[in-house]
């Protein structure tokens, strides 16, 4: 018998507990360990005069071996199970964080963004989507919705601490307390993981081994062409979006804003984050997907057209926050 399960079923109480474990995964591992990577760029590149362009590579390292090992995730869970694969990933991730504050040289810093990219994969979306499902039986998609909500709540609080952290102590500091806190709060949450007992019945088994929902597998979908218009819909949603939150504190900071204000700013548009990923998903719950998600990206663009005027300068990062949220619920409509 497998010595993590849960013997109750799906409407334990325990399973309250799994939620609330999955959110403070994704507040920690997105909100310390990768919502704050901008507030790096501008101090580490100015210490050891490096170009941007050159650095940024350890975010493109960062999201090209997420890709990876998202891909190797079922692989991986099959062989170590849940709660050991996101343990590892938080000691990866903690380990990724050390080699950052202890790093002098490019190869450095791209070790650190491999690590990084692999460590997310295990610990974030696919183990609190699989966490979820396995645990809820209704409301899934509700639950996802504050679960996934952690990260742009705590990427608002991360980024606020770790622009001051740099402020006060340097990035080596920064770094190094990220790691330390990373690895405390991730295997601490880690102990509460559990996986339910399989069941018994074989009719059982065989039914949830089968697509969720009674919906086409992977296998049939990759045979249609609205597979790769979806992958190229999230594909370009990621360029266009990811980018604009690693690079928006250092842009503050080179039009003559305070460190710590550049923080703060890039820290309401998680907020914004955060929110919209529960009211959007609210929205589609009653409208569907089509109009929800063409208003939301025309969001960013109105924020955009008037970026002299004050007001606007602050409602631009909640409004561009919006698109953001569909990148998952796309793949799960599909």
């Amino acid at each position: 018998m497998n010595r993590n399960a849960e013997p109750q079923e799906k409407n334990s109480s325990y399973r309250y507990v799994i939620a609330a474990v999955s959110f403070m995964f994704m507040f920690v591992a997105m909100g310390l360990g990768n919502a704050p990577n901008g507030q790096y760029l501008a101090p580490v590149t100015r210490e050891f005069g490096l170009s941007r362009a050159d650095f940024s590579l350890t975010f493109s390292m960062r999201y090209l071996f997420t890709t990876i090992f998202n891909l190797l995730w079922v692989k991986i869970f099959t062989k170590i199970g849940i709660r050991l694969m996101v343990g590892v990933g938080f000691l990866i991730l903690a380990t990724a964080f050390f080699i950052f504050s202890s790093s002098s040289t490019l190869p450095g810093f791209y070790v650190g963004g491999i690590l990084q990219g692999a460590a997310l994969a295990l610990c974030t979306s696919a183990s609190c989507s699989y966490l979820v499902d396995h645990w809820f039986a209704e409301r899934k998609g509700t639950v996802l919705g504050v679960v996934f909500a952690a990260s742009g709540i705590g990427g608002a609080l991360g980024n606020v601490l770790v622009a001051r952290w740099i402020a006060r102590s340097g990035w080596r500091f920064s770094y190094r307390l990220t790691s330390f806190l990373i690895l405390g709060l991730g295997l601490g949450l880690t102990s509460f993981v559990r996986t339910r007992r399989a069941p018994e019945n074989a009719a059982l088994e065989r039914a949830r081994a089968g697509p969720s929902g009674g919906g086409p597998s992977l296998a049939e979908l990759r045979r249609t062409s609205r597979f790769y218009a979806l992958f190229a819909i999230v594909f370009v949603l990621g360029w266009l979006c990811n980018p604009v939150y690693t690079v928006a504190p250092a842009h503050l900071v080179d039009r003559g804003f305070d460190p710590v204000f550049a923080g703060q700013m890039t820290g309401l548009m998680f907020i914004a984050l955060g929110a919209a990923k529960i009211l959007w998903g609210a929205l589609y719950d009653r409208f569907g997907l089509r109009p929800v998600f063409l208003t939301s990206c025309a969001a960013t663009p109105t924020s955009l057209s008037k970026p002299q005027v004050p007001v606007t300068r602050i409602i631009s990062p909640c409004c561009w926050a919006l698109p953001c949220r569909w990148k998952p619920l796309l793949w799960r409509c599909w």
